[in-house]
């Protein structure tokens, strides 16, 4: 009983320093997107072409600009052999504000097709 009881307290104390970083993490995201609110949208451009990274887990952003209907982005990610090099990335904007998914594709290809 009294070991069920010390697992239960540890996984409760566990629990909640868990939600309390959570917590003080989830606030950075919102004074990040409040300092920029397109930084959103550069994380989604970023996600959308990490497969064409060779290291997708190591790529972080640097700088992006919106225009009306494209984001550009400029990221550093490792290439192979372990150095962080610089990139350009660019997502086309559907009217609505999202990322437009054919032009993604034709960037691929044309990538591919070089």
């Amino acid at each position: 009983m009294k070991a069920t009881f010390g697992i239960v307290s540890i996984v409760i104390v566990g629990s909640l320093i868990l939600l309390l970083a959570a917590g003080m993490y989830g606030k950075d995201i919102v004074k990040q997107s409040l300092k920029n609110p397109f930084a959103n949208l550069g994380n989604i451009c970023l996600e959308a072409h990490k497969t064409e990274l060779r290291d997708p887990h190591s790529a972080y952003i640097v700088e992006t600009r919106t225009t009306k209907n494209k984001v550009t982005i400029e990221y550093r990610s490792k290439n192979g052999l372990g150095a962080y090099v610089a990139g350009h990335l660019y997502c086309l904007l559907n009217a609505d504000g999202s990322i437009d998914e054919s032009d993604l594709l034709n960037q691929r290809v044309k990538r591919l097709t070089k």
